[in-house]
């Protein structure tokens, strides 16, 4: 139950960032856009209790209709992501390839949504910083384990950007270490600086904006 619970909760990551609740946030004030977030939330909270009231419509026709549907493909990549990670090395391995598949097909059906790229972005940033012990690990238990590299993440992480500036703390913060993951330590000053200006729109927000002045004290 537990499991359940802590995945869901962090599938409220792509919810919150849905093109619905920041839909012409880049013409709001700082302090709009906070209000605005937090309302977001909200609402997509309520969701799941409103969704399970409603009679539900023929059963191949929503299956067609949820797999064509990009917010379905993130919530399902980060619920399968999180899920897997509780029950191991091995769980989480072998279901990252679904977690991919899933993102990458949120990617294919919006192409103009950041959120999306900003999961694939930190899929493969989280793949191509894998320690030496669990790739070894990874190798003795699977034939091709996943594998990236930094600059693949960089490009999906700045292409994010690219399709809304600002819209995501963590994605600038997450682009800073990526490039210091490269050895660009100027760029990712600039970027660490990018992200503190920001507003916290939540407790996601401000985590993310503690790590960033953490991370910018280092350099």
């Amino acid at each position: 139950m537990q499991t359940i619970a802590r995945a869901l909760a962090l599938s409220l990551e792509a919810v919150r960032l849905d093109d619905r609740n920041f839909a012409g946030s880049h013409r709001r004030t700082p302090r709009a856009r906070v209000t605005h977030a937090r309302r977001g939330a909200v609402r997509w909270r309520r969701a799941p209790c409103v969704c399970s009231r409603s009679a539900a419509p023929h059963p191949r026709r929503t299956r067609r209709r949820v797999a064509a549907r990009p917010s379905a493909h993130k919530w399902a990549g980060i619920v399968i992501s999180e899920a897997s990670s509780l029950e191991g090395t091995k769980a989480a391995i072998e279901r990252s390839v679904d977690v991919r598949a899933h993102f990458e097909r949120a990617v294919e059906l919006c192409p103009d949504d950041p959120t999306s790229r900003h999961l694939l972005g930190l899929w493969h940033f989280e793949i191509a910083s894998i320690g030496w012990l669990q790739k070894k690990a990874a190798s003795a238990l699977f034939a091709e384990p996943p594998s990236s590299t930094h600059d693949v993440a960089l490009e999906l992480l700045l292409a994010a950007e690219a399709l809304r500036p600002g819209f995501y703390k963590k994605n600038r913060l997450l682009i800073a270490k990526a490039q210091l993951k490269l050895g660009e330590r100027a760029e990712a000053r600039r970027w660490l600086g990018l992200a503190l200006e920001m507003p916290s729109a939540n407790a996601d927000d401000e985590a993310a904006h503690a790590e960033a002045l953490a991370l910018a004290r280092t350099l």
